[in-house]
């Protein structure tokens, strides 16, 4: 049973009101998620900060409880499928995963294709997917479309076509329809990292990604149009992965304390507005992404989806567990991105997408002695969804009291 936990303006003064505000909505988040797994009525207390997304956080919260109500069982466990991997297996070739799939088959007994939130888990009850359509609601869709249009129109040269592995940004990936929504690209925003293989450079500094650094007063309005569908990722990564919460969520104050760090204005300037408990996301606009692993990140901590846009016939590929599922406006994903291959296929419309992850090297030079997450387990959902210290008397205003009864999932609000 993991500790009571400490809210994070007090374990630093300068905590932001944007990152107050994802661990106040994780904290309501889990409560719903608990009472509408067990089926309890309970009364919840709405701090001020986050009564404006309290329906959202409600229809994130229940389907993340669909979600696990809907599990695809493998046949083996993900530790020893990650074991047979080889250290850049990125996916690609066929011989290889061909290898894999006889190996470790798909389930049986199982339809191709799922249009409903569901969890992959594997033998032994370990979780390597949360897949949730419709999570987030058509309200902060709204807000996101908006948002990323107006940065597209201020800053167009920040989303870059070509800007990555080959094998995925590739030009004839990209493509952009004669409405030109949101153009076409992508964009990495991160308020610290390492420049790609310079995080083994003894002495490297750390820094603000280059897009944030070139568009800086672009990317601060945009994250905080963003701030409540942030808010809205950061409580499902509390409900899906508690133990990768909390490490997220400990970086930027080690990072602001103790580390050194080139730019260090423009990362405080980030921070002031950064909700996401990811140090790192990427926009990509307008891609079809092929199917492929991340081989950069950590094997067995989530990376999150979130997909937006003015499409249909979205299409979430999995080939590693044999399904594929609806990925239309609105759907959160969190997955094991090292280790289950993924790709998306090209829709009718327009789409862009939040693809939310983590760098270990930052990880490590914050915390020497960190172990990277183990894979989240059945028993850890139902223990840690009740051990939340909520602290509200450290935030400011005050609470309202909410009577909340489970019900059905409500994919309207």
């Amino acid at each position: 049973m993991s500790s009571p936990l400490t809210a994070p303006s007090v374990l630093n003064p300068r905590w932001t009101n944007a990152q107050n505000k994802a661990w106040l909505a994780a904290c309501v988040a889990v409560q719903v998620f608990n009472s509408e797994k067990e089926q309890q009525t309970i009364e919840i207390e709405i701090p001020t900060e986050v009564q404006d997304i309290y329906p959202d956080i409600l229809l994130a919260a229940r389907t993340c409880v669909e979600a696990l109500t809907n599990q695809v069982t493998l046949p083996w466990e993900l530790r020893e499928y990650e074991q047979c991997l080889s250290k850049m297996q990125n996916g690609f070739n066929v011989k290889v995963e061909a290898a894999m799939t006889a190996k470790f088959p798909p389930p049986e007994h199982r339809r191709a294709f799922e249009a409903r939130p569901f969890t992959v888990v594997d033998k032994i009850g370990e979780i390597g997917l949360w897949h949730m359509p419709s999570a987030i609601s058509r309200r902060l869709q709204t807000v996101v479309e908006k948002a990323t249009r107006e940065l597209y129109q201020s800053a167009p040269t920040l989303f870059q076509v070509g800007n990555g592995p080959a094998a995925r940004c590739d030009p004839s990936l990209f493509k952009r329809s004669a409405a030109n929504i949101w153009g076409s690209g992508t964009a990495c925003l991160c308020y610290c990292w390492f420049q790609q293989g310079h995080d083994a450079v003894p002495g490297e500094k750390p820094s603000p990604s280059s897009s944030c650094l070139k568009h800086h007063q672009a990317i601060l309005k945009y994250l905080d149009d963003i701030t409540p569908a942030m808010c809205i990722m950061a409580a499902v990564l509390r409900i899906i992965n508690p133990s990768q919460f909390f490490q997220c969520f400990q970086l930027p104050q080690r990072i602001t304390a103790s580390v050194p760090v080139n730019y260090r204005r423009e990362m405080l300037d980030l921070l002031e507005f950064w909700a996401s408990p990811f140090h790192c996301m990427q926009v990509i606009v307008n891609r079809e992404t092929l199917n492929h692993r991340d081989t950069r990140g950590w094997a067995f901590g989530y990376d999150l989806l979130a997909t937006f846009g003015r499409y249909s016939n979205g299409v979430l590929d999995l080939p590693s567990i044999g399904l594929s599922c609806a990925y239309n406006p609105g759907t959160i994903t969190g997955l094991m991105g090292k280790v289950l291959i993924h790709g998306v296929k090209p829709v009718n419309g327009e789409r862009f997408c939040f693809a939310q992850f983590v760098r270990p090297g930052v990880f490590l030079r914050a915390f020497p002695d960190m172990k990277e997450p183990q894979p989240p387990h059945l028993l850890d959902i139902d223990i840690r969804a009740n051990t939340v210290d909520f602290e509200w008397d450290r935030f400011q205003g005050t609470p309202r009291t909410f009577t909340f009864t489970p019900m059905s999932v409500n994919h309207e609000l």
